[in-house]
């Protein structure tokens, strides 16, 4: 499980919003000092995230919490959100290349499959279901150094 700290900034019925900061690989990397891309992160700054989660903990707001994503959901989301357009973008281009042979309409049939690919995740990810398995997930609380796990987690 992929997991972050961070602080409850809004409750709103059964969800918590949960304030986290987005970090980069650079933190953890042992070239960061001559690489591009750890300046560039340094000169843009922290960046932070508010993220919606189920409130099963009874969270308030200022609480620090954990929160944490399945490492199959992360792989697959990803998986989802990279690799279905390009599939169908090639699946496009391959068909219209078989049937007409013409670079220019193969071209379109790749922007158009890409296109399509796109529409379809988000047609997907609209899914209730779908959206639920790729949800981050409330974790513990922690007040006075005392952590409270969520009873889901445990089962």
């Amino acid at each position: 499980m992929v997991e972050e700290s961070g602080h409850v900034v809004a409750v709103e019925g059964n969800y918590a919003w949960v304030s986290v900061e987005r970090r980069t690989a650079c933190e953890s990397c042992s070239v960061k000092k001559g690489c591009g891309t750890s300046v560039l992160s340094k000169v843009v700054g922290k960046k932070i995230a508010t993220i919606k989660v189920d409130n099963v903990l009874n969270a308030n707001v200022g609480d620090p919490v954990r929160i944490g994503i399945d490492d199959q959901a992360m792989i697959g989301g990803s998986a989802l959100i990279y690799v279905l357009p390009l599939l169908i973008m090639f699946v496009f281009s391959i068909l219209i290349n078989i049937l007409f042979r013409q670079e220019s309409y193969t071209i379109l049939a790749a922007l158009a499959g890409l296109g399509f690919g796109f529409l379809l995740i988000k047609h997907l990810l609209a899914s209730k279901s779908i959206k639920q398995s790729f949800q981050a997930q409330l974790i513990t609380i922690e007040h006075n150094n005392v952590m409270h796990f969520s009873a889901k987690l445990l089962s």
